[in-house]
């Protein structure tokens, strides 16, 4: 097959972050049309209006479109020689009708399972109902009677990351190609090995894998408002860094969440150094990670780096927590509550096995391809489609 043109589907502005990870100078090497529909303003006017950019940055080959009828059309006029990848989700009725279109005009369009994540095995059930907001009620009782009455489509190719998303794809997308890739770190992970193994810096530093909680983006597509917690979370942290300077002779280092603006915000890490955009450099050179549930940690796992799981009441009835918690049993982590009267620990460690483990399960696959995900999928349709 003869691929002229990819378009991605967005329901969040589009970043410097997402080209890297989406791989749109890739398909661009390949000589091909690249197109970010951005559909935010069509699925959720409020993410939309109030999703905080970096104003330095601009993409050209971005078109955002707010119409359904609009939006419609721009499909209608692309060749079959084009392939869309949704990156939309299916948790509203304004996403499914999307993809309906997509499916009833016969584009190529599919999905990647960029970073697998473990399920809480434990009332998780109980756990998702308490999280659950009116936004999210309405979106999952609409959802469930449209693809119940109306829901069409069927992707037509699935891209995995692991034997987790494997089995969920096989189960769920079962009349879809399956695309044998891994998660998005994966690809990071192999563009860093190509580079010099000479470490960066010669200090010793504990990393601290951010998650921009209390104010990340994705919360306001929610309808949830963690930014109460702001003061006692961060301070709380302070105090756990404090007590890692003192205790293991490490400097505490941020690697600030990718959508982060503490630039923005108050001193929140008592002028402690904060990074952004370098976390798998970061990483690699670490003694070790502290995190509460961030998907950065594929890379603590990847480079075998020892891992300390910290929790605290302002996030125990969160979605954050409950990934915490099964991240931690996965991977056998130190596990830290900063509630807890006395801060003692010093049995950081690695369970190589778990760790192993992880990796085939929500990383990689064992046998796939050593190859960028977009190249993966590229030679997918050029070569036996």
């Amino acid at each position: 097959m003869k691929i002229e043109k990819v378009v991605y589907l967005t329901q969040t502005p589009f970043t410097k972050r997402d080209a890297e990870r989406f791989g749109v100078n890739i398909f661009k090497h390949y000589n091909l049309d690249v197109v970010v529909l951005d559909v935010t303003p069509y699925l959720d006017k409020h993410v939309s209006k109030n999703y905080v950019l970096n104003e330095n940055e601009s993409f050209d080959y971005v078109v955002e479109l707010g119409d359904y009828d609009q939006i419609k059309e721009f499909i209608l006029q692309t060749s079959q020689n084009t392939i869309f990848i949704s990156f939309i989700g299916e948790s509203s009725i304004k996403a499914l009708k999307l993809l309906d279109l997509l499916f009833k005009y016969e584009k190529i369009f599919g999905i990647i399972f960029s970073g697998s994540l473990p399920q809480s095995s434990r009332n998780s059930i109980l756990t998702r109902l308490k999280l659950l907001t009116p936004k999210s009620i309405l979106r999952i009782v609409c959802k469930a009677i449209y693809m119940v009455l109306i829901k069409k489509y069927c992707f037509s190719f699935v891209i995995v990351s692991g034997k987790k998303s494997l089995t969920y794809t096989e189960k769920k997308y079962s009349q879809s190609r399956i695309v044998y890739g891994h998660a998005f770190d994966y690809d990071l992970y192999l563009e860093t090995q190509l580079k010099s193994t000479k470490k960066s810096t010669k200090k010793k530093y504990a990393l601290f894998l951010d998650e921009f909680f209390p104010f990340h983006p994705d919360y306001m597509r929610q309808g949830i408002d963690y930014s109460g917690f702001a003061d006692s979370y961060y301070n709380k942290l302070n105090r756990l860094f404090e007590y890692i300077e003192k205790s293991f002779e490490l400097e505490i280092i941020i690697a600030a969440h990718p959508r982060s603006y503490y630039d923005r915000l108050p001193n929140y890490w008592n002028s402690r150094e904060y990074k952004m955009g370098n976390t798998i450099e970061l990483v690699k050179d670490a003694q070790l990670c502290i995190t509460h549930a961030s998907t950065s940690i594929n890379f603590a796992v990847l480079y075998n780096k020892p891992i300390v799981s910290v929790s605290m009441n302002e996030i125990k009835e969160t979605n954050v927590q409950h990934l915490l918690k099964t991240m931690h049993e996965e991977l056998d982590t130190t596990y830290v509550n900063l509630d807890d009267d006395v801060l003692k620990f010093n049995n950081v460690h690695i369970n190589k096995e778990k760790y192993d483990r992880y990796k085939k399960n929500y990383i990689k696959l064992p046998d796939t391809e050593d190859l960028n995900n977009w190249k993966i999928l590229y030679k997918y349709y050029t070569t036996k489609a």
